[in-house]
């Protein structure tokens, strides 16, 4: 597929979610947000591991790692900053 067929398709999958009340949201590595996703009027989950991020794009959350630990749970657990805008 072209980058704009890829493009097409998650936005309408999107959209179609929206349509039924869902929220969908675009997940994405930081160089596939740079060099494939056009922006988009849908809210972007970043997955970038790094303990800072230098993406510059607008992001919901941030998927900063898939090696944390949480007590209670055996094994790693991905770790997962949510933005709230007020």
């Amino acid at each position: 597929m072209s980058f704009y067929t890829i493009n097409k398709v998650a936005n309408t999958f999107l959209d179609k979610l929206a349509e039924y009340g869902y929220k969908g949201m675009l997940y994405s590595s930081k160089n596939y947000l740079t060099k494939i996703w056009y922006p988009t009027d849908h809210e972007t989950w970043l997955a970038h591991y790094t303990d800072k991020t230098d993406y510059e794009g607008e992001y919901s959350m941030w998927q900063l790692c898939e090696t944390g630990r949480v007590n209670g749970i055996e094994g790693a657990v991905d770790i997962d900053v949510m933005y709230i805008s007020k």
